[in-house]
């Protein structure tokens, strides 16, 4: 990558938010996808259900890929990362206190609007922030960092705390709707920012604060 082109990058607070924010949520998604399956065990539902109830995730994300342009152009790129961090902190919170096993399921809606609405419009949305010699290695810190080191952080601080509740996995999707109520809390606050940046059509050009 250009050095130039990468100084600007990481020097971009609008960039520095997305990969924080992205660090928070794939930590928090990977705790929803690892620890749901137990947990539904738990209240009941039968291991051999376990699967079938995933794919109820699987038919909404064809439904709403499809309409992800449309939502992009309707709202604008940061409500739609937003939309999925607050689904993300919503599905936390289920996990975190109900025990209905029909909403628990019906949740996984949920969890693959995070995919959608934050995942592929924030790696749009980087896309467009990063300058087209850096573009690569943007995407490729956004994998390392938030793909890879969140996840890896919010695993090490769950089995802790679930080795410290007695094994219980409420604490679990609590620390992870924290995880994900910070990520909503960062968007939601730079948000404006970042439309503006978009319709200016200066967001390449680093941060303007």
């Amino acid at each position: 990558a250009d050095e130039a082109g990468l100084k600007r990058l990481l020097r971009n607070t609008n960039y520095l938010v997305i990969l924080i924010s992205f660090f928070l949520v794939s930590g928090s998604f990977s705790l929803a996808m690892f620890y749901s399956p137990p947990l539904l065990e738990d209240i009941g539902i039968h291991r051999a259900w376990i699967g079938p109830i995933q794919c109820i995730g699987v038919v909404v994300e064809i439904a709403l890929f499809r309409c992800l342009p449309a939502w992009i152009r309707r709202w604008n790129y940061a409500a739609t990362i937003l939309t999925g961090c607050l689904c993300l902190l919503c599905r936390q919170l289920l996990f975190g206190f109900c025990d209905n096993p029909w909403v628990l399921s019906g949740s996984y809606a949920l969890a693959v609007m995070v995919i959608v609405f934050y995942h592929i419009a924030a790696s749009i949305l980087v896309n467009a922030i990063a300058g087209v010699e850096v573009r690569a290695t943007a995407q490729t810190l956004l994998v390392l960092i938030g793909s890879g080191m969140g996840p890896m952080f919010a695993n090490w601080t769950a089995g802790r705390l679930a080795a410290g509740a007695g094994n219980s996995l409420r604490p679990v999707f609590l620390f992870a709707a924290a995880l994900a109520a910070l990520a909503s809390l960062m968007i939601l606050f730079r948000g404006g920012r970042l439309n503006e940046l978009k319709a200016s059509g200066v967001i390449n050009d680093g941060d303007a604060k």
